[in-house]
């Protein structure tokens, strides 16, 4: 059986769109002979078995667990690594820092992690429905940890400190040694945004480089600059290391923000060093049927701790902070967006309740994005108490607000309250 990382990648793709049956029920909980359960961790056992894997990453559906696996055998790192197990939660998580949820790293680069996750949503919350792609913030607080797995061919990361990583600034499939017999790259080798830089390595873009350091007064080239990287490089690049004040990193080998530095202040325009990460679209709309909103809705509040009555079938906008106005983040400048809305409600036994964010135009009520539902039924003392997750972009103009709607089963009028919010913004 083909094992690494390219084939857990391969395969964890191959799921993608798969979406769960009722009460969480799934076939990766059941693969690993579990009941039916939060199942993000049992996708990463399921999948690594499946691709003889299993004895490189840990068997459990336990994010807390998972962690502390890598950490015991020395290989939990804050830096990411193509084919790594990321861990998400922050210190206000209730499993603790990195306990909540956890995916399978594919690429990053020098902002964002790109990931494939089990129990998770199309917009990215933790407790989802199925197997989706996404896109995270390495920098957000949420986002916490990575394990190495040990595979045969190495690991390509950004953790020059753990063994047999093959370091890289930035990488992704493509980096990962083949055949399972590693190769590794030159000593001090780095990739950023798609190039390669250090000993031996050859391209235009280094003869570009070479010529921006010329231009900075750091030349230690008796001839060229050229396109294959030698000695000369090594040491013009240390000059300008230095020259520029960073003694710590002064080992001739660049980093992405000594290269953008380079060729803002000394780039003849020839070769773009520093690529910046094209802008995201808009999410698409995925539901596209949903009637348009006129005016944010004022008539019906559920505060924080304040209990609204509400009439059975019509829909409840959320106020998180008593403003009134329903807003929970408000988009000024293009940020990503992590929100945690936790729901009481007080209903007829058996009665379900659905909530749901939407993302509507600041100025005009008009809605841009409907997130799908998150359904609960109350139980038998007809207590619905649960959580709902919102996790996506909010772009400049854009308001985003939080939407509850139930049916009770005897047609009664039911009880509502938003008890507690938690967000983040970057």
């Amino acid at each position: 059986m083909a094992t690494g990382a390219q084939t857990l990648i391969n395969k964890a793709k191959t799921y993608i769109g798969y979406r769960e049956g009722a009460g969480n029920s799934n076939r990766f909980s059941q693969e690993m002979g579990r009941p039916a359960e939060s199942w993000c961790a049992d996708f990463i056992s399921a999948v690594a078995r499946e691709t003889g894997n299993a004895d490189i990453i840990p068997n459990t559906a336990s994010c807390s667990v998972a962690q502390e696996w890598y950490r015991s055998r020395g290989r939990l790192s804050e830096f990411p690594a193509v084919g790594a197990q990321v861990f998400y939660g922050d210190s206000t998580s209730t499993y603790g820092p990195g306990g909540s949820h956890t995916e399978i790293v594919y690429a990053y680069d020098r902002d964002h992690i790109y990931t494939v996750g089990g129990n998770t949503n199309d917009w990215g919350g933790s407790e989802g429905v199925g197997v989706f792609k996404r896109t995270v913030s390495r920098h957000a607080n949420w986002t916490h940890s990575y394990g190495y797995p040990k595979y045969p061919e190495g690991i390509v990361g950004a953790d020059k400190n753990l063994a047999d990583v093959y370091f890289g600034q930035e990488a992704g499939e493509g980096d990962i040694p083949a055949g399972g017999t590693p190769t590794p790259p030159a000593a001090g080798t780095v990739t950023i945004q798609g190039f390669q830089y250090g000993p031996g390595v050859q391209g235009d873009h280094i003869t570009y480089m070479g010529q921006c350091l010329v231009a900075a007064g750091c030349s230690r080239y008796s001839e060229g600059p050229g396109p294959t990287w030698g000695s000369a490089d090594t040491e013009s690049m240390r000059a300008y290391q230095l020259a520029i004040g960073d003694t710590d990193s002064a080992d001739g080998i660049p980093g992405p923000a000594q290269l953008a530095k380079l060729e803002t202040e000394h780039g003849q325009g020839l070769w773009p060093i520093s690529k910046q990460p094209a802008e995201p679209a808009p999410p698409s709309q995925h539901d596209p049927v949903a009637p348009q909103v006129t005016g944010i809705p004022s008539n019906i509040w559920a505060r924080n701790d304040n209990r609204t009555q509400v009439t059975n079938e019509q829909l409840a906008t959320i106020d998180v902070d008593g403003s009134r106005n329903g807003v929970i983040l408000d988009g000024e400048v293009h940020q990503y967006a992590a929100v945690t809305m936790s729901i009481e409600a007080t209903m007829s036994p058996g009665s379900a309740l659905a909530c749901r964010y939407f993302k509507a135009n600041k100025a005009t009520g008009a809605r841009t994005y409907t997130m799908p539902a998150a359904r609960f039924v109350a139980d038998e003392q007809g207590l619905v108490d649960a959580q709902f997750t919102y996790t996506n972009l909010l772009w400049p103009g854009e308001i985003l607000l939080a939407e509850v709607q139930g049916k009770d089963s005897k047609g009664l009028d039911y009880t509502v309250s938003a008890r507690t919010t938690a967000g983040i913004a970057w």
